[in-house]
């Protein structure tokens, strides 16, 4: 089971929603596909603590048919019905397996594709991709093992969520390799932002050869997830 030491202070206007305990089904295997735990909000944790630009407690966030870290911008449409749209899509909200939480017929469902990129698919696609490969998989926290909330934690910064997790989505290819990684995107649109682009440890997944100043990948000890209390479907659709 996963431990995370932190520190426990007083920090201010922080509030948490109180975390739903999984049930004792869903504390058995190490590795568990709950694919109906959630709905969660989702952020990044690094296998180390790292002094660079990534931070851990950054968003994960839907945007491009990929996965942002850093930004908290969630790319989302809505068709003109308002009726259609109980949420403005303003964050990704994912169940365990990593489906995104959608109105839109068929719904988007997560997947890594062959070079490692984590994606979901167009909205109305009635079948998936033949190219996805792997899994993914929600480990759930034991209350003993729930991690507090970290000091270092930017709480008025909204590309960040300070709150404690419930426990980590990860990836397997297969019984001996799997894991989740943050590559460094370098913002080109003019913004002040540059974000992580998320990748799956598949066999043709090369950290080295993305496209960065420095070929810049994290490690991650994967995806810590939070309790979402909003409406569901979350999003018409994420785009």
């Amino acid at each position: 089971m996963l431990k995370l030491l932190v520190v426990l202070c007083s920090l201010p206007a922080l509030i948490c929603s109180a975390p739903s305990w999984p049930s004792a089904r869903h504390l058995g295997p190490k590795d568990v596909t709950v694919g109906n735990a959630g709905p969660f909000t989702l952020t990044a944790s690094t296998k180390t603590n790292l002094t660079t630009a990534f931070k851990n407690h950054l968003k994960v966030t839907a945007y491009g048919l990929g996965f942002n870290i850093g930004s908290g911008v969630s790319g989302s449409y809505c068709p003109e019905s308002p009726s259609l749209c109980p949420q403005p899509g303003n964050e990704t909200v994912v169940y365990g397996n990593l489906q995104l939480s959608v109105e839109v017929p068929f719904g988007q469902t997560t997947y890594a594709i062959s070079n490692g990129l984590i994606t979901y698919n167009e909205a109305y696609l009635e079948t998936l991709p033949t190219a996805l490969v792997g899994s993914f998989f929600w480990t759930p926290f034991n209350s003993s093992d729930h991690p507090g909330v970290d000091p270092d934690c930017p709480t008025n910064n909204p590309a960040y969520d300070c709150c404690p997790g419930t426990g980590i989505i990860t990836y397997k290819y297969n019984t001996t390799l799997g894991g989740v990684w943050a590559c460094y995107k370098p913002n080109t649109s003019g913004g002040l932002i540059d974000t992580w682009q998320l990748f799956a440890a598949t066999p043709d997944f090369n950290p080295d050869a993305q496209e960065s100043p420095d070929a810049l990948c994290h490690e991650l000890v994967g995806l810590v997830t939070h309790p979402y209390t909003g409406v569901v479907p979350a999003a018409w659709e994420y785009t």
